[in-house]
């Protein structure tokens, strides 16, 4: 069955909502680092990461192609700029993390410290995602681009699924 996107800001919020559960979990291992939980939480650090690896980078790609090219065409250059010059530090952090994470044995402060800094990073640019960009975005866009963002996000979301359920 094909998927409609009928509210593509409802679907981005729905999608920030899971990461922020994970940014969560992570929090919470981050804590651990140093006691006998130690390898859950590494563990743990680890499936986020692998999360946001998967997900975050395929929704900052649909960010980057559809919805700030379609904001862009109504807000000041700077406002996407930062954005994406957000997404490429969220990116930098990630892979700074991914590489302490994969040390034959992982330096505490170093996971804590990027682990950290990708949380906050993170949390900080969803929040400004949720409370700005959406509201700009469903505010200015006309009716027939936002059913343009709609259908495009429909096409990339298919052609997501379709490229998952081939590698499983």
């Amino acid at each position: 069955p094909t998927m409609t996107v009928k509210d593509p800001i409802h679907l981005l919020k729905r999608e920030h909502d899971a990461t922020l559960a994970h940014l969560d979990r992570m929090e919470l291992a981050v804590a651990d680092l140093s006691g006998a939980r130690r390898a859950a939480a590494l563990e743990t650090l680890q499936q986020g990461l692998d999360f946001l690896e998967e997900e975050i980078r395929a929704h900052g790609k649909l960010e980057e192609e559809v919805l700030y090219p379609a904001l862009g065409l109504h807000v000041p250059k700077q406002t996407v700029d930062v954005m994406l010059e957000e997404h490429k530090e969220l990116w930098w952090e990630m892979d700074l993390l991914r590489s302490a994470l994969r040390r034959q044995e992982p330096p505490t402060n170093e996971v804590r410290w990027h682990a950290i800094a990708l949380i906050d990073l993170l949390r900080r640019h969803i929040d400004k995602e949720n409370n700005v960009i959406f509201l700009m975005t469903a505010q200015m866009l006309s009716e027939q681009e936002y059913r343009d963002l709609a259908e495009a996000l429909t096409r990339m979301y298919e052609a997501r699924r379709c490229c998952r359920s081939k590698s499983t």
